[in-house]
């Protein structure tokens, strides 16, 4: 049986707003807004960078219950694309297959997920680095149907590791992964190669989240002055703290990177940027900074995929191990968080 456009949309979680064309569904994490901001970046290049990264579906999944013995749909990555489309499937809380899509000789492709027997929550986890749009969604004749929430909602803003660049699988990126440790939908904003972009902050969710995470500062050590830094820093998170005066807002200060000591713009080793974000946020009761440095250990061989910035799977899971742990015990004061 096909799905249809109420059930599609029931059971889509991390999408700002989903629209449908001749049957094809687009999953967008960003608003309308969100993406007229990127479209007007004032650096030509990063606008058409950046406004493009806004249509990549990352942290966007299906969660349904149901008794089907596979899911179908059909997939096109929208335009040429040279990165694969990968799908995460998840049953009962645990990956039990990955599908690739290689977009760059089949930019559209039928794809057919085989499930186990009896009823379970499917989770099917969308590519963080390839558009994937989606078409004649079909589950067994029959079949049971049934959409699926977490009990928290929350945002994710930052740069290419909150966006999951370099995962093997979009589910272990770190902030998708800590979502699911916290029972938690998310919304990833996460744009490869961003900065503390103020403009970005112009209107509140349509559902207030119970926490946001936020983690940039390695791009803006890599090309601003530290004058600049303080002033989107600043503006950043006034905008943000407006728009949000009683949700907790957590700040990720940059991860360590293996050419952390070299010289650029800001005029201080990546590690400075912690102290200066405290700085920065010392004046809003509800933003809580978390010390990002030793989220992944400092072997760059071991665990970071391009042996530099960015953490492979390995790499993401001990980031998200350490963020879960950090976050715990401030969810718990702040929102009475509760693991059931």
């Amino acid at each position: 049986m096909l799905l249809n456009d109420q059930q599609i949309r029931s059971m889509t979680k991390g999408a700002a707003r989903i629209k449908e064309e001749n049957g094809w569904y687009k999953f967008l994490r960003f608003t309308q807004l969100e993406e007229n901001a990127y479209a007007n970046h004032p650096n030509e290049a990063k606008a058409k960078t950046f406004y493009s990264s806004t249509f990549k579906p990352a942290g966007v999944r299906f969660a349904l219950k149901t008794d089907s013995d596979y899911i179908a749909f059909d997939v096109s990555c929208g335009t040429p694309c040279v990165a694969p489309g990968r799908f995460d499937v998840y049953e009962d809380g645990a990956m039990v297959k990955q599908v690739e899509v290689p977009y760059k000789f089949i930019p559209r492709a039928h794809v057919n997920i085989p499930l186990s027997k009896g009823e379970k929550l499917v989770e099917i986890y969308f590519p963080y680095n390839a558009r994937a749009e989606i078409a004649n969604i079909e589950l067994a004749d029959g079949a049971t149907f049934a959409p699926v929430s977490r009990r928290y909602k929350m945002i994710a803003y930052g740069d290419s590791i909150t966006h999951g660049s370099s995962s093997d699988r979009p589910s272990f990126s770190y902030a998708v992964a800590v979502a699911r440790l916290l029972n938690a939908d998310i919304t990833n904003k996460g744009i490869g190669g961003e900065e503390f972009f103020p403009e970005l902050i112009e209107e509140p969710a349509e559902e207030t989240p119970d926490w946001i995470t936020v983690a940039y500062g390695t791009n803006d050590w890599k090309h601003r002055t530290k004058e600049l830094f303080d002033e989107k820093c600043s503006e950043f998170f006034a905008r943000l703290v407006k728009l949000y005066p009683n949700t907790p807002i957590f700040v990720i200060t940059p991860t360590w990177r293996a050419d952390c000591d070299t010289e650029t713009p800001y005029g201080a080793p990546t590690s400075e940027i912690d102290s200066a974000i405290r700085k920065l946020v010392a004046e809003y009761d509800n933003v809580t900074v978390l010390r990002g440095w030793n989220m992944v250990p400092h072997k760059k061989t071991e665990f970071f995929a391009d042996h530099r910035l960015h953490p492979n799977d390995f790499g993401f899971e001990v980031y998200t191990a350490n963020l879960y742990r950090e976050l715990i015990p401030h969810l718990i004061e702040k929102i009475g968080y509760t693991f059931s």
